[in-house]
């Protein structure tokens, strides 16, 4: 949806979700067109019909957390206008470290995975955000 449709369409919220920023490559289709290279993308057709000029990926995580910080503050302006922050609710859903057999007991794996990145874009957003969230179970 085009920003300028958002006056028409008067939407209640906007719901947010930051998992695929967090986690996948973005890919710039010109200088100012970028789209995150989501499961979606990647398992569909539409990623060889995608010219990108550009990949920005999680090689270098402050390279990437800066382009994504100024990108998320561009798109904060535009939307601005037609929402307050009471109708902005960020789902933060975060990756599980504990996988269960069969029976939900024994843990089969428990290792903690660190994601930087992740984090690096969940937390700074989780101190900003008024306290209607979505927390996934």
């Amino acid at each position: 949806m085009m920003f300028h449709q958002l006056e028409q369409s008067v939407p209640d919220y906007l719901i947010i979700d930051f998992y695929s920023d967090a986690l996948k490559n973005v890919g710039y289709l010109d200088k100012e067109i970028a789209i995150t290279i989501s499961p979606i993308i990647e398992q569909s057709r539409i990623k060889d019909e995608l010219t990108f000029t550009r990949i920005l990926d999680h090689s270098d995580n402050e390279k990437y957390l800066s382009e994504w910080r100024k990108a998320l503050q561009e798109f904060k302006k535009r939307i601005q206008p037609y929402f307050n922050n009471n109708q902005i609710i960020i789902n933060f859903c975060e990756l599980t470290t504990k996988y269960y057999d069969e029976n939900k007991k024994s843990p089969i794996l428990s290792k903690p995975r660190p994601n930087s990145c992740l984090q690096c874009v969940l937390e700074p957003a989780k101190r900003r955000v008024p306290k209607r969230i979505s927390r996934c179970a």
